[in-house]
């Protein structure tokens, strides 16, 4: 818990909802205590998908009856995917955190999002002050660290919404290729076809 920088990916990753995180102002900024994260072990399905997606290795998925205390056997679930893909931005979330690496993307860009703070022309990131960039991420890429914006590169598409909405224009993004072949989302297809023309 010492490691958990209040990043909510956790909470919002859940494919059951069965952890919740209360924050109110007596919390610490970045921080929560043990007593601040509820995990409902009715609706946990223990698929680890909260141990894989955390960036600071703050949980771990452990059997407290079995001998083997450290390894949780997988939960057997059957069923479809369905994919709606002209929602789909190719984020890469799903590929990221499927417990069986059955998730494949293939991303419309490569490239990387520029921080370009100036302190001499009063340019920096405001962090919570702001968050202009975090609240229009359509990939969730963007968090706050230590009251300065972080990008995770893993599922960054560098569509440049945060670029766009970065009051401060100090975010910058740069593109170094396009792959064109698996984008069915007409919303990219239009974002792509106005880059190229």
């Amino acid at each position: 818990m010492d490691n958990c920088i209040a990043c909510h990916i956790c909470e919002e990753m859940c494919p059951a909802d069965a952890i919740t995180i209360k924050t109110d102002s007596s919390s610490n900024i970045g921080r929560f205590n043990a007593s601040d994260i509820e995990i409902d072990p009715e609706k946990c399905m223990y698929c680890k998908i909260c141990q894989k997606v955390c960036p600071e290795d703050a949980i771990k998925a452990v059997c407290t009856t079995c001998m083997d205390s450290e390894n949780i056997p997988p939960v057997e679930i059957t069923g479809n995917v369905v994919l709606d893909e002209i929602s789909c931005v190719n984020c890469s979330w799903c590929e990221n955190i499927c417990p069986s690496n059955a998730a494949h993307t293939l991303k419309p860009f490569k490239g990387e999002v520029l921080l370009q703070e100036n302190e001499e022309e009063d340019k920096l990131c405001t962090g919570e002050a702001c968050h202009a960039c975090l609240d229009v991420c359509p990939c969730n890429a963007i968090t706050l660290t230590d009251n300065h914006m972080t990008v995770n590169d893993d599922v960054c598409v560098l569509c440049g919404a945060c670029e766009k909405a970065c009051p401060q224009k100090i975010l910058s993004v740069d593109r170094t290729s396009m792959e064109l072949s698996n984008i069915k989302s007409k919303s990219w297809q239009n974002i792509l076809g106005s880059l190229i023309d």
